[in-house]
């Protein structure tokens, strides 16, 4: 087994064990139609999300979409994912720094991801490009009944694409196996927040 092997090995079993705890504190959300996503799931794509819940008593400060942004990068589970696709793509490196000083601004880049549409300060989309295929990462981030809520909405292509088809068990397994990454990826993200923006001694 190679180094891509090795990698995407541990990867598997990183998110497996970590999808365990990750599903206590994330819930799967409705998937947001908004005019930034509906439009794009009508061309073979398919969509989920998920959302996770801080108290907003444990921050120090109102948190923000580039906040959400910046620890989505910098989370520890996304830190694999990073390792991979340094592993088996051209994709330079980016330094932490680097993604601490990003704004997420539209046009902003941060590996393959790229700032498409900005409405707020409180949601962004961003779209990935690998090789011929091509997704979109949502995030938003808002203050409901003294909670942060974070959602976090992916799309990848399906049936025409060649990443994902339904029909298929091979499919299928991508699909599960995508879920469970991207709830592991909100929940990390959530993690990072709390550990930048939380208050000391907070429980």
């Amino acid at each position: 087994m190679g180094v891509t092997g090795v990698l995407a090995s541990g990867v598997a079993m990183f998110v497996g064990y970590y999808s365990y705890l990750t599903y206590q504190s994330v819930t799967y959300s409705a998937v947001p139609y908004t005019k930034m996503l509906g439009e794009r799931g009508k061309n073979g794509m398919t969509f989920d999300c998920f959302e996770t819940r801080i108290p907003t008593a444990a921050l120090n400060r109102d948190i923000n979409v580039t906040d959400m942004a910046r620890s989505f990068f910098n989370s520890k589970v996304f830190r694999l994912e990073k390792a991979v696709l340094q592993a088996t793509s051209a994709s330079s490196s980016v330094l932490d720094k680097e993604i601490n000083e990003n704004a997420f601004s539209i046009g902003d880049t941060c590996l393959f991801w790229q700032v498409e549409e900005r409405p707020s300060q409180n949601e962004l989309l961003l779209q990935w490009h690998a090789n011929d295929l091509s997704g979109t990462t949502w995030m938003s981030v808002h203050e409901e009944d003294g909670m942060t809520v974070l959602r976090l909405g992916s799309s990848i292509p399906s049936k025409g694409g060649e990443f994902l088809n339904d029909d298929s068990i091979s499919g299928k397994a991508m699909a599960m196996f995508h879920k469970g990454y991207s709830a592991c990826l909100l929940h990390s993200t959530a993690e990072k927040i709390k550990s930048t923006h939380g208050k000391v001694g907070y429980q």
